[in-house]
């Protein structure tokens, strides 16, 4: 019965988006039905939809990459999902620290889901160019070298990673790592 009214919701909705047609009001209506259709009703792949034609209507509306990349993260869509960062970058372009945490989470992606080293690192050496002192992406960025064993570029990280640190005790550790 509860469906049923939120079926309903999703059927008003359309007809008002219809009647918005080219207007920035159906942008808005067609990614509500996206969340209703993904929230709701749980048809996550009608939603996946919508919310990829609210990306084609309008290519700056924000917050269709938050509710399309939520989804994505939920449903384990870790390329997709990356593309929908890669999408999203563009348009933070003046604001250098949500461009930041975009990339050290485009990073975290291909580290830990994607498992793609290359691509992390660069995407961790891109946010900390927007960022020499951005910590977790520093972090990750040495713990990667590390790994990799490439230790020329890991002790200029780990300069940079204990300029960037406050504690003493961090401090100390990353100067104990460098030798």
């Amino acid at each position: 019965r509860a469906a049923n009214r939120w079926e309903d919701l999703v059927g008003a909705l359309e007809k008002e988006a219809e009647l918005a047609k080219g207007t920035p009001r159906e942008v808005e209506l067609r990614h509500r039905i996206g969340q209703v259709l993904d929230g709701e009703l749980g048809d996550h792949e009608a939603a996946q939809q919508r919310f990829q034609e609210v990306m084609k209507l309008d290519p700056d509306f924000e917050p269709v990459f938050a509710s399309l990349g939520r989804l994505l993260a939920r449903r384990g869509r870790w390329d997709a999902l990356y593309k929908v960062y890669e999408k999203e970058l563009p348009l933070h372009s003046d604001e250098p620290a949500k461009c930041v945490e975009l990339l050290y989470k485009m990073g975290e992606l291909n580290e830990h889901k994607l498992g793609d080293e290359r691509r992390a690192i660069d995407d961790y050496r891109r946010a900390i160019d927007l960022n020499p002192k951005h910590l977790p992406s520093l972090q990750a960025l040495s713990h990667l070298l590390g790994r990799r064993a490439e230790y020329e570029e890991l002790a200029e990280v780990l300069h940079a990673e204990l300029a960037a640190t406050e504690p003493e005790d961090a401090r100390a550790r990353i100067a104990y790592r460098l030798g």
